[in-house]
């Protein structure tokens, strides 16, 4: 977000990480380290921790120059806040994709270190466990290998078909009984009041009205860039920020 030498630290660290194969990486971990339940979480996640960095980092990138960025900036919102409210619901789905997609590849690593004998120690349970148990029964009791390796298998492609045949809504954005209540010098102001609509994807919505009747303030309440001392309610308020 804010770019700089530190930007470019973060890249030279993530570009040294991806020139390195995560097998032979966490091979060598797990051998001079040991091999127990902690070290295997730990391992994973010194591993993996560049997928969810590189994308992460492009998302931001894209997001931060859009206009709704710069209108916080020109209201005066404080990073922290760009960040939190602004930035980060706009890259969350991102990270949502990457997540599911590494949790396939994470449960291979660690099925992987188990099998060899680097990963989860007996009695802890693991499917690459059981079968490098098994490995040696293969031809007399196939099933004690077939079993937890289907079960790998199964967990894995399910994963990766929850994220593919999940349906996209039509609808980007939902807004029912808006309420926008600004401080006055006599008490409270509602100046908006019970505004419903929605917008649904490839369709544009426009709010028309004379001055003051609040058109401004309902857009700014959407994006919650409402001034601090002003306060918004709705039964429900949600938008796809990806749309």
């Amino acid at each position: 977000y804010f770019g700089g030498r530190v930007d470019m630290f973060v890249n030279f660290l993530i570009t040294t990480r991806l020139s390195m194969p995560v097998i032979l990486v966490a091979l060598a971990v797990v051998s001079i380290v040991g091999s127990s339940l902690t070290v295997v979480i730990w391992v994973l996640g010194l591993l993996i921790w560049d997928r969810f960095a590189v994308v992460m980092r492009s998302a931001t990138q894209q997001v931060r120059s859009l206009e709704f960025i710069t209108a916080a900036e020109a209201l005066g919102c404080s990073h922290m806040r760009i960040l939190l409210t602004e930035l980060a619901p706009n890259v969350m789905n991102h990270l949502i994709v990457v997540a599911t997609l590494e949790m396939a590849h994470a449960i291979l690593l660690e099925a992987a270190l188990s099998f060899l004998g680097l990963g989860v120690q007996p009695p802890t349970p693991s499917w690459g466990l059981m079968i490098s148990e098994a490995k040696g029964l293969m031809y007399y009791d196939p099933w004690l290998i077939a079993i937890p390796g289907l079960a790998l298998f199964m967990l894995v492609l399910s994963i990766n078909l929850e994220r593919i045949t999940r349906p996209m809504s039509d609808r980007i954005l939902t807004v029912e009984g808006l309420e926008v209540y600004l401080p006055v010098p006599s008490g409270t102001l509602n100046a908006v009041q019970g505004v419903s609509f929605h917008v649904d994807r490839g369709e544009t919505v426009c709010i028309v009205g004379e001055s003051g009747c609040g058109k401004s303030l309902t857009a700014l309440a959407i994006m919650d860039l409402l001034p601090k001392r002003a306060r918004r309610t709705a039964r429900e308020m949600a938008m796809i920020a990806s749309s």
